[in-house]
């Protein structure tokens, strides 16, 4: 068998069982990249829909939600788009929403109706005001990859054709060519996309230059709108951070208003009941007046810690000139009332150095020193005890312990949401931002919260922080 028959047969062998392969490979991975790019695209597209839908969801400013829909559904491929408030009632819908319970599809893999379902939470403050749902059609990217495997198929076919046909020319030509090709791929993969193979003559070898030139300029296309999108999507994200910041601005701007009236209301309510109180034989109107005053004071208690919520995330200090010790006694000299009306029994441990600076130590002491001796057993004397451990390598642990109520296991993680309380409300009770605030001070210094039960039934907080004397 002649040399020029054997290579003819073994580039046509080699082609036939290699080429299959590699197509089909990059046919597997154009689907994968194009659903992934599917389920981003839906992803932003319902975040970013439920933040501009966000305020007209709370108010239920309907005309502004239809406005939304129809817009959405003009500019993009969606089959559908809905949003309901928290009760499930549909505020503005287009298009065709599927009937019966609403099932989020996590990937194009499990879609069956060609439509990607996907669910937004519309929240403020982690509290939920609704849902969004809509459906973008995968029909125009099954139909993409359709024609790619036809085309695939039909350039499968071409190339080894074209194997047969000119095989017969390599030669002289094929080890200078391919050294040719050889450098200008490794030049390619190295990131000089606009690099080219020179095009010499009209055979095989030619062919394959100006495909691989056709490629780099795809590929080359390709890459730029790619770093174009992904540029646009950064944008998308920068702007939804700033809305964010705004938003957060915009509460902490409004608390701080709030403080002067609620402070104001406060002591026009204390004085009113300083002056009238025994004076009225009316005892609905006493009755009327006690409210008064209790609603006023849990309401500028409110805006304190909204506000301490709001800023403690954020250094108010320098850790590195912390005393511990120091602020532990300062906390207790503020809560010596209630310390000293409870009864209670306080041992403390001396504390090492802490990342975290002053205020937001007190801030965090204060809350749970606070929920300690309001959550208390009344049948039995209070105990509080605050120790401190090795966490771990580079860590440390702090752990708060009473013999108070209690928290029931199912419960511990939950009390840690805002505005979050197990008691019922009353006179004395808490504004239910405590743990949601130390759980905002512990996270922002690298730490963790959580709680256990502790040896006397009550409850143990146990913080782990980073270990600022660790070398």
């Amino acid at each position: 068998m002649r040399f020029r028959t054997k290579t003819i047969l073994g580039v046509a062998l080699i082609q036939a069982l290699l080429l299959p392969l590699v197509v089909m490979s990059a046919l597997h991975n154009l689907r994968q990249a194009n659903e992934e790019e599917l389920e981003q695209q839906v992803q932003l597209a319902g975040r970013l829909i439920a933040a501009s839908a966000r305020d007209a969801v709370i108010s239920e400013d309907l005309a502004t939600l239809d406005g939304i829909v129809a817009e959405v559904m003009a500019a993009h491929q969606f089959d559908y788009l809905r949003i309901l408030d928290s009760s499930g009632r549909t505020l503005a819908a287009a298009g065709h929403p599927p009937a019966g319970p609403f099932h989020t599809d996590q990937r194009v893999a499990e879609v069956t109706d060609g439509s990607l379902d996907w669910e937004e939470a519309i929240n403020v403050a982690g509290l939920p005001y609704g849902r969004l749902q809509l459906g973008l059609s995968t029909r125009r990217l099954e139909q993409a990859l359709a024609e790619a495997w036809r085309w695939a198929l039909g350039l499968l076919a071409m190339e080894m054709g074209l194997v047969a046909l000119f095989s017969w020319l390599l030669g002289s030509h094929l080890v200078r060519q391919l050294i040719a090709l050889r450098d200008a791929s490794l030049r390619f993969a190295s990131g000089e996309l606009d690099h080219r193979v020179a095009e010499l003559g009209n055979d095989e070898l030619a062919e394959t230059a100006r495909a691989f030139n056709t490629m780099a300029r795809q590929l080359g296309e390709s890459h730029r709108q790619l770093s174009s999108e992904v540029s646009q999507r950064q944008e998308a994200q920068e702007a939804l951070a700033r809305a964010n910041a705004d938003l957060r601005r915009f509460a902490e701007i409004s608390a701080h208003h709030l403080q002067e009236p609620t402070r104001r209301l406060t002591s026009f309510a204390q004085r009113l009941h300083s002056r009238l109180a025994g004076r009225l034989e009316d005892e609905e109107a006493n009755l009327s007046l006690e409210f008064i005053v209790q609603g006023a004071n849990r309401l500028r208690a409110l805006v304190r810690d909204v506000q301490l919520y709001l800023a403690a995330s954020e250094p108010r200090g320098e850790p590195a000139s912390l005393n511990p010790d120091g602020v532990v006694q300062g906390v207790l000299e503020r809560l010596a009332p209630q310390i000293r009306s409870s009864g209670a029994q306080i041992d403390l441990a001396s504390l090492p150095p802490l990342p975290i600076d002053p205020p937001r130590l007190t801030d965090l002491l204060l809350a749970l020193f606070d929920n300690a001796l309001r959550y208390r057993q009344p049948e039995r004397p209070l105990r509080i005890a605050l120790s401190v451990g090795e966490g771990g390598a580079g860590r440390l642990q702090l752990q708060l312990c009473d013999n108070g109520h209690g928290i029931p296991a199912e419960y511990r993680e939950r009390v840690f949401r805002v505005f979050e309380r197990l008691q019922p409300g009353g006179p004395d009770a808490g504004t239910g931002l405590g743990l949601a605030l130390a759980r905002r001070i512990v996270e922002s210094c690298g730490g963790s919260i959580h709680l256990t039960e502790s040896s006397g039934g009550g409850t143990t907080v146990v913080i782990d922080l980073p270990n600022r004397t660790h070398t």
